[in-house]
């Protein structure tokens, strides 16, 4: 409901949420949760034709500070990724989540986390 909120204050041309967007889930440790997302707003039709979501996912990028997580979750990740044609719009970065100069303020619409504050502020 957020992203949708988003999308009507922010864009006049459906269009350019149906090109994508690019996520950012940060704190992603060893789960699939990116890449999952991936998947299923990739299936944008449900079994009678009617488009589920109303926004694409351009680029997933998983960060994590920890390059054994990044690691745990490639390793776990290419084994269902062999045929997948999501696989190009996965990232995996090694980063912290409280500094990423590399990617510009505006390059980013949507950004996950499951937990990477609560650790950060206790």
């Amino acid at each position: 409901l957020p992203l949708l909120s988003f999308h009507e204050k922010n864009t006049n041309n459906d269009d350019d949420f149906q090109k994508g967007v690019t996520v950012l889930e940060i704190g992603c440790g060893d789960v699939p949760m990116g890449p999952d997302l991936l998947a299923e707003v990739s299936t944008n039709k449900d079994d009678y034709g009617t488009k589920k979501h109303l926004v694409a996912i351009q680029d997933m990028i998983c960060c994590d500070y920890s390059s054994a997580c990044i690691n745990a979750l490639l390793k776990n990740t290419k084994k269902d990724e062999k045929n997948d044609k999501n696989a190009s719009k996965l990232q995996y970065v090694v980063a912290d989540a409280r500094n990423m100069p590399q990617y510009d303020n505006r390059s980013i619409h949507l950004i996950l986390d499951k937990g990477t504050l609560d650790a950060m502020l206790s």
